[in-house]
């Protein structure tokens, strides 16, 4: 009996830790807290001469404006923010242009990819321990 209940015990816990994780990457802060301004807002910013520097990582866009503040903003991931800005008669780069910078993915890519396959994972392990606790009493 004391080895289901430790089972029992293990699996709350289990089940616990995956349904923080879930909550908090749906629900929790956004990584630093900066305001979020929508794409076309970006680029009449630009147009005004108001943003200096946009940093790209993947789909996420960061803008630092001329007077100081940060933004946050998204594209489609197949979109080319050069290509948007150019179209939109924005200077990029050069004297007086908007620079354009782009990273990589980062840490956040493997932590995705990570929450991605932890249900899989999860469930793995509760049909591994349900095959297992069936061969002992036999």
């Amino acid at each position: 009996m004391d080895f289901i209940n430790r089972h029992r015990i293990w699996a709350a816990i289990i089940a616990l830790v995956v349904v923080v994780v879930v909550v908090w990457s749906f629900f929790g802060r956004s990584e630093d807290g900066r305001v979020e301004l929508p794409l076309s807002e970006v680029i009449a910013e630009a147009q005004a001469g108001n943003a200096n520097e946009i940093e790209v990582r993947s789909s996420r866009l960061t803008v630092f404006m001329n007077d100081g503040r940060e933004f946050r903003s998204r594209k489609e991931s197949d979109d080319s923010l050069v290509a948007l800005l150019q179209n939109s008669d924005v200077q990029v780069g050069g004297e007086g242009g908007v620079v354009v910078t782009v990273k990589g993915g980062g840490a956040g890519t493997y932590i995705g990819i990570l929450i991605t396959f932890l249900p899989m994972i999860f469930f793995g392990g509760i049909i591994f321990l349900a095959v297992r606790l069936a061969s002992r009493r036999n």
